[in-house]
């Protein structure tokens, strides 16, 4: 809430009522109030916003309810790719397209597991062969934690082979793309999962 605290007056003409019978809701104890340093007593927004649903009333303008803003989705995605250069070019992509993304990098699977566990990815985007780790363990690895059932893998990869694609899919992933691909479907895929995440949310 924007304003804290407010006098009998202002709380008086928020809810539309006369200061006097804001000044009987205290002295009936149905409102809350706090002394200033200079001896003013002021009420609480939240002691009148409380008063205001008992009431039965309709939160009135100048009051927020906070349970009546929605939460910003601000998707997490973590890059996982051993490609410096590729992880790069697709954390300014996604920079670009989603400013309000959350986005971190991991160069191995084994990173990435490390990573998980504190970052909590909504969305992976998953390079299969890699040193350490590779894409296939880590996509075992996050499907087996329970607080990560609702996140979402674009598994992809250089290697062509259709064993490669049915292998991760059968792991968990939810899509797999073969490199080079075009940056159009790229951005459409991720658009997909994100739009997939925000309704699950």
């Amino acid at each position: 809430m924007a304003n804290q605290y407010f006098s009998t007056s202002e709380a008086a003409k928020i809810c539309q009522v006369t200061p006097g019978s804001v000044i009987r809701w205290i002295k009936e104890g149905k409102l809350e109030t706090a002394v200033t340093a200079g001896g003013h007593r002021r009420i609480p927004a939240a002691s009148l916003l409380n008063l205001v649903k008992r009431m039965g009333l309709n939160v009135p303008e100048g009051l927020v309810d906070p349970d009546s803003i929605p939460e910003q989705f601000h998707p997490r995605i973590l890059i996982v790719d051993d490609d410096k250069a590729f992880r790069e070019m697709v954390r300014w992509f996604i920079n670009q397209e989603w400013p309000e993304a959350d986005v971190q990098e991991a160069q191995d699977g084994f990173i990435a597991g490390w990573k998980t566990h504190g970052f909590r990815p909504n969305l992976v985007i998953l390079d299969l062969m890699m040193p350490n780790l590779d894409g296939f363990r880590y996509c075992e690895f996050i499907k087996k934690m329970p607080e990560m059932n609702h996140t979402r893998i674009i598994a992809i990869s250089g290697v062509s082979g259709k064993g490669n694609e049915d292998r991760i899919m059968n792991l968990g992933a939810n899509v797999f793309l073969a490199k080079p691909f075009d940056n159009e479907v790229f951005k459409n895929t991720i658009e997909t999962q994100l739009k997939l995440l925000k309704e699950e949310w």
